[in-house]
């Protein structure tokens, strides 16, 4: 591919895609900037400077720009060539360029134009700033033209930078010394960011107060050493978008919300013990003690101005004070994301695009039939139900790997290990709409404010990336009250059901017009344990929208022996495990009168682990696997009937 090649490849697929997704995850824009970056950052590299592409960062700009920076310079406070598409009339511009919120002043703006205009003067054209500029129409340009006018801009760049450094250097040198005015000023990328639309559009702070925040929110992860959204102790932001919230283990320690701020307060459980409270105060308006330079630091909720007006001083204390707590034994992993685009786009604030994202690994239909004990004819039929139905059920007795394959068929199909596009919860009698799809519960301040529960947040994720497959699996999916959870969305589960035409209000909706559906790219994987005895029959209204698979004991496919043998196991003991479990199996699947096919024994009671730790699989760990985890099972199996399962003990254990 060459420069036109990419060139052409953006200005035909970005504006399509711009309309139809405008997230920085849309796998266009990905491919888009892979080939850009194949193209162009051999070039930048070799001249020393920073590539800037697409001008977007968690929402991509509608008028996309790729610029190049020499250091020192931003896109915010800088002098810089670009690369502008103009796509009303199908043109590549290429010119110079300057920060709109901070220029540089006339004098260096007009020797820096004049300058570049004398050394390019082929350059023809010229922008409302009168730097150099010239356009291309694609169809009648050579890449070879594109490519040598490129080396010629960036050369250019260098030798203007050098001739001006001084006053370049004074110009740059303002943005710590800027007056008032400058300093609540922000950059026009931050506007299309997800944080800014939080902290500014729906908390009502102003920039200023935004762009402290940024700054304290860097210091915080530092200091925590937080490097990834994979770290549990992260970020968590409260799904109706009402605050900004930052956990650490069993800290809340930030918390911003439309009247009040706070920090560093003991989520579980406050230590008060020789707590000096103030007499018109409550011992529970405080929430953190320490010593903090010899003074005793209380942190309180305080009112944004109040932070703010004398933020240096809160900001003192507070990184005290972090730095006390963060190796602290309450300081354990408690909270989970529950915004994952505004978890990631935070870590990038910090430590930039690489370590933000979440690590994924391919996966194909191979991977998958190499750890799953299933036919290959099985596992595509599986896979085809899903595709067709986008609802399934994995049921079968313990230990089939229910579960563990459920996971695997998410895999598979996305193509890849995703965790942010798997989520998984267990169902049980006292679960609730309220915690699966929207309820009140009660808020910092004592009152009761309204929250998303974790299916309700995963639609709205899948529906910010349609292009790509989401999953939802729930273990345990007879265990509750389908009718009782799924509430309205009982209905919107159904696979040609699925969309914006068919949204409904939600239970909690104040408004007819405030509705919610499922989007089509999410796929429910359901798993039953059909040895449960205290679960009734799978009612109709469940069993009609999914497609029901019965996975079966694998002692007799040969790919777990394989496993076994591979793993350590001796080939003698291997054989004997198979002989003797399939047997036990055949003895319950024939007890048709008190169990049956149902409560067979699965094979994964005897998978080893894949990190081994140092483990020796010999007769002893077999022997203590039967006495631990198999001899109990068949005591409830033949709870009535004590010599049959005993009998079925020794004959395992009679090696």
């Amino acid at each position: 591919m060459s420069l036109k090649d990419a060139f052409t490849l953006l200005m035909e697929k970005y504006p399509k895609a711009w309309l139809e997704d405008k997230r920085a995850s849309n796998p266009v824009f990905k491919e888009i900037k892979e080939k850009l970056e194949e193209e162009i950052q051999p070039v930048a590299d070799r001249y020393g400077l920073k590539v800037k592409y697409l001008g977007g960062q968690a929402l991509m700009r509608k008028d996309p720009y790729i610029s190049f920076l020499a250091e020192g310079h931003k896109t915010s406070r800088g002098i810089y060539p670009i690369c502008f598409f103009d796509f009303d009339e199908g043109k590549v511009i290429i010119r110079f360029g300057d920060a709109d919120n901070n220029q540089p002043d006339e004098n260096l703006a007009s020797a820096f134009a004049n300058k570049t205009c004398e050394l390019l003067d082929d350059f023809k054209q010229r922008s409302d700033d009168g730097y150099p500029c010239k356009s291309y129409d694609l169809a009648n340009t050579s890449s070879e033209e594109l490519e040598r006018d490129l080396e010629r801009i960036l050369k250019v760049y260098l030798e203007c930078c050098d001739y001006f450094a001084e006053e370049i250097a004074d110009y740059l040198s303002n943005e710590e010394n800027g007056n008032l005015e400058e300093c609540k000023r922000i950059d026009a990328d931050d506007q299309t960011t997800l944080l800014y639309d939080l902290i500014c559009n729906r908390l009502g702070y102003d920039q200023n107060a935004f762009e402290k925040i940024k700054s304290l929110i860097k210091e915080t992860l530092l200091t925590l050493n937080i490097k990834s959204v994979d770290d549990r102790r992260f970020v968590a932001i409260t799904l109706n978008r009402s605050a900004l919230r930052i956990h650490s283990g069993h800290w809340l320690v930030l918390s911003f919300k439309k009247n009040q701020v706070i920090y560093l307060r003991k989520q579980d459980g406050v230590d008060i013990e020789n707590l000096n409270v103030p007499a018109n105060k409550n011992v529970s308006d405080y929430i953190f003690k320490e010593e903090v330079n010899g003074q005793k630091f209380i942190s309180m909720p305080l009112s944004p101005r109040e932070f703010f007006s004398d933020f240096n001083e809160h900001r003192s204390h507070y990184l005290g004070a972090l730095n006390l707590i963060k190796d602290r034994k309450d300081h354990s992993p408690r909270k989970e994301n529950e915004d994952n685009e505004i978890a990631i786009e935070i870590c990038k604030l910090v430590w930039g695009d690489k370590e933000a994202e979440m690590e994924t690994a391919p996966y194909t239909r191979v991977d998958a039939l190499i750890e799953l004990f299933m036919s290959e004819k099985e596992f595509d039929r599986i896979i085809a139900a899903l595709k067709r139905k986008k609802n399934i059920i994995l049921q079968g007795p313990p230990g089939v790997g229910k579960t563990f394959i459920a996971k695997r068929l998410a895999y598979s199909m996305m193509k890849e290990k995703d965790e942010k596009r798997v989520c998984m919860v267990q169902f049980h009698q006292s679960y609730s709409y309220e915690d699966f799809i929207q309820g009140y519960r009660p808020a910092d301040d004592g009152s009761f404010e309204l929250k998303n529960g974790i299916f309700y947040a995963f639609c709205r994720r899948a529906m910010r990336d349609p292009q790509r497959d989401y999953f939802f699996i729930i273990d345990e999916i007879n265990r509750g009250n389908l009718s009782k959870i799924f509430g309205e969305l009982m209905m919107l589960i159904e696979a040609d059901k699925r969309g914006e035409e068919y949204a409904v209000p939600l239970t909690y909706s104040g408004d007819l017009n405030d509705t919610f559906y499922i989007p089509e790219n999410l796929y429910f994987i359901g798993t039953m344990n059909t040895a449960d005895r205290s679960l009734a029959m799978v009612d109709y209204a469940l069993r009609r929208r999914f497609a029901f698979f019965t996975l079966r004991p694998a002692f007799r496919q040969p790919e777990f022996r394989n496993y076994l043998i591979k793993h350590g196991v001796r080939q003698d003991l291997t054989d004997a495990i198979i002989e003797r479990m399939d047997k036990l199996n055949s003895k319950i699947a024939e007890d048709k009168r008190e169990l049956g096919s149902g409560y067979c024994i699965g094979h994964s009671y005897f998978c080893p682990n894949s990190s081994g730790n140092g483990m020796q699989y010999d007769q002893n760990w077999f022997r203590e696997i039967v006495d631990l985890e198999i001899a109990p099972l068949l005591n409830e199996y033949w709870f009535d009937n004590e010599s049959a399962a005993q009998n079925a003990i020794d004959e395992l254990k009679s090696l």
